[in-house]
């Protein structure tokens, strides 16, 4: 691993954009970190639905 630190700015998830929406990765805190999109719901990478989000955040690789 090179060291390099990626800093998450989360945000609550009553406050998400609509844009988030859309069908795009997101990442999620529902108690845990998970990467999932909206479909009539949040679900994570393979379908399962995802409960108890709490927060979002832009899914980013680390700027170099």
């Amino acid at each position: 691993m090179n060291g390099l630190a990626i800093k998450i700015e989360w945000f609550p998830i009553a406050g998400i954009p609509e844009d988030r929406k859309d069908g795009r990765d997101v990442l999620l805190w529902a108690g845990r970190v998970i990467l999932g999109s909206w479909c009539d719901g949040w679900r994570d990478a393979v379908g399962r639905e995802v409960h108890g989000v709490t927060q979002w955040a832009d899914a980013e690789g680390p700027v170099l």
